[in-house]
């Protein structure tokens, strides 16, 4: 019987930013960025590599909601992703050839769902249930940095993933909520000047926080209960989802609790995206041609000409 590990769950191990950055600099490999980028005889190729512990009981959705969190990387990027290479860790729960073989199936069918094709496939035998995807795309739009001030926006509302998984624990239907999470998921900008992340694994702040730094712009983020998929987020068990990512004095909220939600790990979670004021328009415009919905606008960013970098205020 599969037990949902809260310490294993999603991206729940991710070293944190801070020691990222720290990495980055003594290694000259920047473990900090989703997705990197090389160019093979003109053609731009996209990779992304990511670790999801599984967190449901539901397979199909566990696979669905771990490929799509994996391919986020590469749509946010402004890719088309295409292919994965898969490591499975098979927990205990998965002990015999039929219950390992309907995993490897229910992979598929995430992967098809995403018009995407498997590559490699490798296993191992683990305590704990883990996929490990690798996934490769190409990109025909061009990110440019942002310019001296815009707007910064979320793809859909937060908090639907880390709602599924208190359900699950709980024996409670989860379809509707998943279906939240396919049904909204992120389809790219066609506008070249947006700046995107997928705010899994270290959570909204620190997605935001990443974002400042590559950018050197401070971003005013003002962050209320209309930004959330359901109230019940707010009573998330902390210790679970917190995303160790940002310096102890980066934020500033009269509000704890919202404040802890945006620390929370999310994984399939939404977009966040940074886009000029020149280009809002058009980006909304092609945000609303792809999803039928508006963007959500969460505050907006200005060039930091003062310091390396930057940091964000939040207000709840």
């Amino acid at each position: 019987m599969f037990q949902v590990n809260l310490e294993k769950i999603g991206c729940g191990q991710k070293v944190s930013m801070r020691e990222l950055h720290k990495v980055a600099e003594l290694s000259g490999i920047d473990p900090t960025a989703d997705c990197q980028s090389q160019e093979i005889d003109g053609v731009e190729f996209l990779s992304s590599i990511d670790r999801i512990g599984r967190f449901c009981e539901d397979t199909d959705i566990y696979c669905q909601l771990a490929v799509l969190h994996a391919a986020m990387d590469i749509t946010v990027a402004g890719g088309d992703p295409k292919i994965a290479s898969i490591c499975i860790e098979y927990g205990p729960e998965f002990s015999s050839i039929e219950e390992t073989a309907e995993l490897t199936k229910s992979i598929q069918r995430a992967l098809s769902s995403l018009d995407m094709s498997a590559q490699n496939l490798h296993s191992v035998r683990s305590d704990y249930t883990h996929l490990t995807i690798a996934v490769t795309g190409t990109r025909r739009v061009i990110q440019t940095a942002c310019q001296e001030s815009g707007r910064v926006y979320i793809s859909r509302k937060i908090g639907a993933s880390k709602l599924l998984v208190l359900n699950a624990m709980e024996g409670e239907d989860i379809e509707d909520i998943s279906n939240e999470i396919f049904g909204n998921r992120f389809l790219g900008s066609s506008v070249a000047s947006v700046s995107a992340a997928d705010i899994t694994g270290f959570g909204l702040a620190g997605a935001a926080y990443n974002l400042c730094l590559r950018l050197g712009v401070r971003a005013s983020l003002t962050l209320s209960a209309q930004h959330l998929f359901a109230n019940e987020v707010l009573s998330v068990p902390m210790p679970c989802f917190e995303a160790l990512a940002l310096p102890d004095a980066a934020t500033s909220a009269q509000c704890r609790r919202l404040e802890i939600v945006s620390k929370c790990i999310e994984f399939a979670g939404p977009a966040l995206m940074f886009v000029p004021e020149d280009s809002v328009s058009e980006f909304e415009m092609d945000f609303f041609a792809k999803h039928k919905q508006s963007p959500i606008q969460l505050g907006d960013f200005v060039q930091d000409r003062l310091k390396p970098g930057a940091d964000y205020i939040w207000e709840s």
